[in-house]
């Protein structure tokens, strides 16, 4: 006969031991059904008879790791301590747990694939308990709750195809082997001709430097140990490959490793500027030059040019275009040619009086090469300067004619010129009048030349804009006096 039996309400039940009489056991089952019956009707009414389970899920986004690449554990609690395995596997999932246990959640890589992730969210549904996050893994399960908690982990590396480019000759672009290297890259090694599965669509891990080359084969024709690695030119933020490439999270790259037959591409770029430093407003140009400094023609040219001034952006009137260079007019710059472009930008009055002083930017670029840019810093140059006039003549002449006497009027004009190149602001006049009487306060502002746009809100005797090239004018009077005759003629 059966030994033990374990039910939910009741724990032991046993008959006597084979040899006994069959009244024993059969009184004793009469009690064991009846006790259950009880039992399960308690349960019931109680509520007792709830079961509670917990499950754990992972969830993938992005990448190329599957759910299978992730264990799955939770500990602590009451029996069961311990479950652990991947999401869908029976070892994590509805598995029976004791009600109000609280059971430690984490997650382990399986695979190289998984090391591409991030950890980035841990909830679970399903129970009262709403705490559990990354920071908090840990879940209490209470009676009757079938819980689910899911870890999701989502892809932060960066997907690197390698591609050829061959220049001149009949060397196909399978003729060489194209290989990354680095602890970013899966088994650390990668190779293959242009197309192979072996380098096209690699998931790699972001913010690592990746070496990119190449290798000769024996495939093809011999032409290919003629050629040379001219550049390697990337899709992504690191534009550069020659050094290696490293990939922003969630980037993709496509990396072309050129290939061309003889010497190596290159060019020079310069710039200059007509003002330099800026002095007056007007137009501004700028002349471009770029020179072919290697070994072959640069196909697919382009230019742009971007002007700033004390940081801010400025929109150039005009180009960058195309003035001069290209000889033969097939649009490349050839072997020896050098190119002018031009661009222009209008310089107003308030670029000068902001001062500081202008940036430019000329980015070249050909099929063959990496881009290149050319900086070119112009100071602003702030000369301001006024000029003033004084002139006089009798308003009120009693006496003598053209000469003062006591009581005669003499007014007297201040021409204020600014013959600078900024904008100066409330311009006042004083005199030093050594007459004995009322000292001359100059005031009556008036604009005789504004065309330039100099403004004053009132007459208060100060001016207050006053723009280069303009001129205004302040005015006194003074009534002589005795001591004016005395002593000072």
């Amino acid at each position: 006969m059966q030994a033990r039996n374990e039910f939910l309400c009741q724990k032991d039940w046993t008959c006597q031991p084979e040899g006994s009489s069959n009244g024993t056991c059969f009184r004793q089952l009469r009690l064991f059904l009846g006790s259950l019956l009880a039992c399960c009707l308690i349960a019931l009414l109680s509520g007792q008879a709830k079961a509670q389970s917990l499950t754990l899920v992972t969830v993938v986004s992005g990448g190329p790791a599957s759910v299978s690449d992730w264990s799955l554990t939770f500990s602590g609690g009451t029996a069961p301590y311990y479950a652990s395995g991947t999401s869908g596997s029976s070892a994590v999932t509805n598995v029976a747990v004791t009600a109000g246990g609280t059971y430690s959640l984490s997650q382990s890589n399986y695979s190289s694939s998984a090391s591409l992730y991030t950890f980035t969210s841990l909830a679970c549904s399903g129970a009262a308990d709403t705490s559990t996050s990354i920071s908090n893994p840990a879940i209490t399960v209470q009676s009757g709750e079938n819980v689910t908690c899911t870890f999701t982990n989502t892809f932060v590396g960066g997907v690197l195809t390698l591609t050829k480019q061959v220049i001149g000759g009949s060397a196909a672009a399978t003729e060489w082997d194209l290989y990354m290297q680095g602890g970013a890259v899966p088994n650390g090694n990668r190779f293959g001709m242009t197309g192979d599965a072996m380098v096209t669509g690699v998931y790699v891990a972001s913010g690592s430097n990746i070496s990119i080359g190449e290798y000769t084969t024996a495939r093809g024709t011999a032409t290919s140990y003629s050629y040379t690695l001219a550049g390697i030119n990337c899709s992504g933020s690191d534009s550069n490959g020659s050094d290696g490439v490293t990939l922003l999270a969630n980037e993709t790259v496509t990396c072309t490793l050129i290939n061309t037959l003889g010497g190596l591409p290159g060019f020079t770029i310069g710039q200059a500027a007509s003002q330099n430093p800026v002095i007056a407003t007007g137009t501004q140009t700028y002349s471009i030059t770029v020179a072919n400094a290697g070994g072959m023609a640069l196909t697919g040219p382009t230019m742009t040019f971007s002007p700033t001034l004390n940081g801010q952006a400025r929109t150039p009137a005009s180009g960058p275009s195309l003035m001069s260079g290209d000889t033969d007019s097939d649009g490349q710059l050839d072997v020896a040619e050098t190119w002018v472009y031009q661009a222009t930008y209008v310089i107003g009055q308030t670029d000068l009086d902001a001062g500081g002083s202008f940036s430019s930017t000329a980015v070249f670029d050909t099929a063959e090469t990496n881009s290149q840019s050319s900086q070119l810093s112009v100071a602003v140059s702030q000369l301001p300067e006024l000029s003033i006039d004084k002139s006089a003549n009798f308003t009120v002449d009693a006496g003598v004619p053209g000469q003062a006497d006591a009581g005669d009027v003499v007014t007297y004009t201040f021409t204020v010129s600014n013959n600078g190149n900024i904008t100066i602001e409330n311009v006042t006049v004083s005199d030093s009048h050594n007459g004995y009487g009322t000292p001359l306060v100059p005031g009556n502002e008036n604009g005789i030349s504004t065309s330039n746009g100099s403004t004053d809100a009132a007459v208060n005797g100060s001016w207050d804009v006053l723009k280069p090239g303009d001129t205004v004018s302040f005015s006194a009077q003074y009534t002589a006096v005795q001591s004016d005759i005395d002593y000072l003629q």
